[in-house]
């Protein structure tokens, strides 16, 4: 499969070769009001650019993932440019099916080659992209409109975006995440376990004794380290560093058995998603609880 590098932000480069007013609007709208002062700003802008042949690609999040918010936007964005213009819109369909025929990452500058490649595959003149960025109360909206043989922007609009709960859930609905940003060699850190003394039906782990403890890390369902009997009981230091390969959708988890003479015993467990892994990369050491498991003291940082 080939790879085609593409990206969808990049303010600094995008500004420095800008032939349109930048100029940021700090306005905030409520979501469709929004999008119409997007709509009717690259409108007014391309209103001298006849018979262009354009493709919408998905928005973006600040992370490079594709969201059902940004989805909607570019549904949105389609919908509007479509009416009463005389430029011809790639279907959606057909820009979704194309960019799922390639590996392709979503984060870096658009290189000249790249967007002639996208533009001879779906025969258009143009490229609208965007990025959707969470603002902690709003959502702030970048739009781009590229013409793919120079790189230059004929149109850019941006407005904030009032939040709310459910455009709030749609932003955190990932339909893909950002191979680029995901996948590659990072190292976990276990640093100590706090277990409950008892089950979830509420009896101890081992009748006779302290549990003798295990735990596991697994990736994608496969075995990649199995640590040394831990005695001690219910907190255990752990202290080790694991480094663990992550691909584009790889799920990481956690798990702790009691090792006895008939076996092992399952105890608890901690899966996580690539989303999660990405916001645990982001923070020094994170304390995770689920059930058994009352402390979980680990870190999570990505060397490749």
């Amino acid at each position: 499969m080939r790879l085609l590098f593409i990206t969808f932000f990049s303010f600094f480069f995008f500004t420095s070769c800008s032939t349109v007013n930048s100029n940021l609007n700090k306005n905030s709208y409520n979501y469709l009001d929004g999008l119409g002062v997007i709509t009717k700003k690259l409108k007014t802008d391309l209103r001298n650019e006849n018979q262009l042949k354009m493709a919408i690609l998905p928005t973006l999040n600040e992370r490079g993932n594709r969201t059902l918010l940004g989805d909607n936007v570019s549904n949105v964005l389609q919908t509007g440019l479509f009416q009463g213009n005389s430029y011809t819109l790639v279907e959606r369909e057909r820009v979704d099916s194309l960019l799922e025929e390639y590996d392709f990452s979503m984060n870096g500058l658009v290189d000249t080659s790249s967007m002639k490649e996208i533009g001879k595959l779906l025969a258009v003149d143009t490229i609208v992209v965007g990025t959707i960025r969470d603002e902690t109360d709003k959502f702030s909206l970048y739009i781009r409109v590229l013409d793919i043989e120079t790189g230059k922007i004929l149109s850019m609009a941006n407005v904030l975006i009032n939040k709310d709960g459910n455009l709030e859930k749609q932003y955190l609905a990932i339909i893909k995440y950002s191979k680029m940003m995901f996948e590659g060699v990072y190292s976990l850190g276990i640093n100590y376990v706090l277990l409950s003394k008892t089950n979830q039906d509420g009896y101890a782990w081992d009748a006779f004794s302290r549990p003798d403890v295990k735990l596991s890390v697994y990736v994608d369902d496969n075995e990649i380290f199995i640590s040394n009997t831990f005695s001690s009981f219910p907190k255990i230091e752990v202290n080790e560093n694991i480094e663990v390969v992550l691909k584009e959708n790889s799920i990481l988890k956690v798990a702790f058995f009691d090792e006895d003479i008939s076996g092992y015993e399952y105890m608890e467990s901690i899966t996580l998603i690539p989303d999660d892994i990405i916001k645990l990369s982001k923070e020094d050491v994170s304390i995770i609880k689920k059930g058994s498991i009352e402390e979980l003291s680990l870190s999570i940082k990505k060397l490749l």
